[in-house]
């Protein structure tokens, strides 16, 4: 296996001038305009009345069948938006996060680990949209090496090497708080285990200002894969700022909580049970959910669930009512079977399982990526009563064809929404994925059913492509994140995803086509 150091990425790498370099799967062929009229020719030089009836019907009928499905469910989707930009000699970005303030529905921040803005190990990179998703600005979280500015010598981040893993919430006062989880790397630039730490930055002025950052854990548990949520109920406990993350050398997923907006952190307490950190939730009485997984046939790499497995994973889910002094025993919300690290035919380095929560006034829910069937499909079950007993799972993909994984969550305004990655379009017969896509569908009825599947990306990328620079000396695997992000207002959702339909503009001498993207879309329900 090739080793390659930080500082041989980037090197010997062009700029292609020629077209991007990528595969149209399942594309709606469009409709020509004068198509009545070609009919109409060829039939005879002056159709009658009856015949030119007919024509209509039959272009009408041919214009609903091929409606796009957005316009079918009534969903409109916007346009796919490469948030940082074709600009320069691009290189990875993953690991996608988003959120929009609850005050200010324009004002939107995403995260992800990028490679463009600094080379070697990814950093968090930041990227702020004032007009609902329209431009974007992007910058580094302050610390990463080389930063010369005064908020970078300050920064407690600046000992690490790379950071990733962004989780971003807000509160009720313009504030941003941003969670992520850095490390250092070994000489061949592997991440050196043992070094990992998590972290916590706060930006103020609708996430306009960096005001400071704080380490809240590290040290050789590996504490890792945080995720941040904000109490914006108006509550007892409203601006509370909650986190939870896992220990990689134990599996035991901690929780913490902040009280003074972010500038320190209570000491933390371990989540009741044995699963492995996932995600956290607030309903709208401002009770925390925290969603784990616990692997019953035994852990693999990082304690996540590996397969082949001789047993399932059971998705448990702990409660607090008193504001994360405490929890409740957890409550096992539903049992899956975990992905494997790559689907049949392909070289993908995935998570497994995936899960994610969401809440609010009239429920609290959950989605997984199941293959119990043999390959991925994306599951839903949902709590009434406070997350005491959980519904039998339905499935959400509304086709069986290919895989469905990394599902993703949002509620707002009494609409469920969840996108995932989806392989329908693009899928050869040994199970090779060469299109994949993002879908999304909708619930209006608390999770009873869902809509029609609607696809979110315009162009379908293949996910073998870019391989992982960080990951490298250890997997050999293409990379495109470990998740997708949601975030949902009352009148728009927006979806962030990794896309790889970019990525033969910039060709590494190492790792080949790298020009990897985080793209969003504002999907209108």
């Amino acid at each position: 296996m090739t080793e390659t150091t930080p500082a041989q990425l980037g090197k010997k790498r062009t700029r292609r001038s020629q077209p991007r370099v990528f595969r149209h799967y399942g594309t709606i062929k469009t409709i020509e305009t004068n198509l009545g009229i070609q009919i109409a020719t060829n039939a005879t030089n002056k159709p009658s009345k009856a015949r030119m009836a007919l024509v209509t019907l039959i272009i009408a009928a041919v214009f609903v069948v091929s409606l796009p499905a957005a316009q079918a469910a009534g969903v409109r989707v916007g346009r796919n938006i490469d948030i940082r930009g074709e600009t320069g000699a691009d290189r990875q970005v993953d690991e996608t996060s988003i959120a929009v303030d609850p005050v200010n529905a324009d004002i939107i921040v995403a995260g992800a680990g990028d490679l463009t803005l600094k080379e070697g190990p990814p950093w968090e990179g930041y990227y702020r949209s004032t007009d609902g998703g329209a431009t974007w600005s992007s910058r580094l979280i302050p610390g990463f090496p080389g930063d010369t500015s005064p908020e970078g010598q300050a920064s407690p981040l600046k000992q690490f090497d790379g950071c990733i893993d962004p989780s971003l919430a807000f509160d009720r006062s313009e504030n941003l708080y941003f969670a992520g989880s850095c490390g250092k790397v070994t000489a061949s630039g592997a991440p050196a285990f043992g070094t990992f730490g998590v972290f916590v930055a706060k930006f103020t002025g609708d996430g306009a200002v960096y005001s400071g950052a704080i380490v809240v854990e590290q040290g050789h548990k590996n504490p890792d894969f945080p995720k941040v949520a904000v109490d914006a109920t108006g509550g007892a406990n409203d601006g509370n700022v909650y986190l939870e993350y896992g220990h990689d050398s134990d599996g035991q997923t901690l929780f913490t909580r902040s009280t003074d907006g972010g500038q320190s952190f209570s000491n933390p307490i371990q989540v009741p049970g044995p699963g492995l950190n996932y995600a956290l939730a607030l309903d709208a009485a401002g009770n925390v959910y925290v969603a784990t997984a616990h692997c019953t046939g035994g852990g693999g790499f990082l304690h996540t669930c590996q397969q082949p497995s001789p047993a399932p994973a059971d998705v448990l889910v702990a409660k607090s009512t008193d504001g994360g002094l405490s929890f409740s025993s957890p409550v096992a919300a539903v049992r899956i079977t975990p992905k494997p690290f790559s689907f049949p035919g392909n070289n993908l380095g995935l998570f497994t399982p995936s899960v994610a929560i969401a809440a609010d006034s009239a429920g609290v829910y959950l989605v997984e990526d199941d293959y119990g069937t043999g390959s991925s499909n994306v599951l839903f079950t949902r709590s009434t009563d406070g997350g005491a007993s959980w519904s039998s799972p339905i499935r959400v993909n509304d086709v069986a064809v290919g895989q469905h994984f990394y599902p993703t969550i949002g509620a707002s305004g009494g609409i469920l929404s969840v996108a995932w990655y989806d392989s329908r379009l693009g899928q050869l017969s040994n199970g090779t994925i060469t299109g994949l896509d993002v879908f999304y569908a909708e619930s209006r009825d608390g999770g009873a059913s869902f809509s029609p599947n609607v696809r979110v990306t315009d162009v379908s990328f293949d996910p073998n492509l870019v391989l992982f620079p960080l990951f490298f000396p250890l997997c050999q695997c293409a990379f495109f994140g470990d998740y997708i992000g949601i975030a949902a207002s009352p009148d728009a959702v927006h979806a962030i995803w990794t896309d790889n339909r970019n990525a033969c503009n910039t060709v590494d001498a190492t790792f080949g086509c790298v020009d990897q993207d985080a793209f969003t879309a504002t999907i209108r329900p």
